[in-house]
């Protein structure tokens, strides 16, 4: 803890290397908030900021449970989803507190449009885990 507060770290500062290359959080997109663009066979929770952190993560669970369903039925192995070149990038929260404005560069970011934007609405993730098909969006599947 610094003495102005938390100094916050994504993946709580875990370093994530494939083949031996240091992956740079920051550089990916949130995909649903579940997966983080460009990164093979990686899944997260993003909670809610402005309600119950654990009401986001049981959604999260379902829409993992649709994808390992999908890869499972149609014999894929890995999966990954890669963002288009020119989609508009947006820090991953909106929270003003110093401690996140401070670290806030540090953490992936979110689109400004569905699926790589955060909602953080309850009854908006609901449909769109529930009602929207997941591999409508989900690109370069990898086998």
């Amino acid at each position: 803890m610094t003495a102005t507060g938390f100094d916050l770290l994504p993946m709580g500062g875990v370093t994530l290397t494939v083949d031996d290359k240091i992956i740079d959080l920051s550089d990916s997109v949130t995909f649903k908030g579940v997966m983080l663009s460009g990164i093979l066979d990686l899944l997260v929770a993003v909670g809610y900021t402005n309600a119950s952190w654990t009401l986001k993560c049981d959604l999260t669970s379902h829409n993992v449970s649709k994808l390992l369903s999908l890869m499972e039925e149609h014999g894929y192995r890995h999966f990954r989803c890669d963002n288009s070149a020119n989609l508009q990038k947006a820090p991953i929260t909106d929270l003003s507190s110093v401690c996140v404005k401070r670290a806030i560069d540090r953490f992936p970011k979110q689109g400004t449009k569905r699926p790589w934007r955060l909602y953080q609405n309850y009854f908006v993730d609901f449909f769109v885990i529930y009602k929207v098909w997941f591999h409508q969006k989900l690109r370069n599947k990898v086998h």
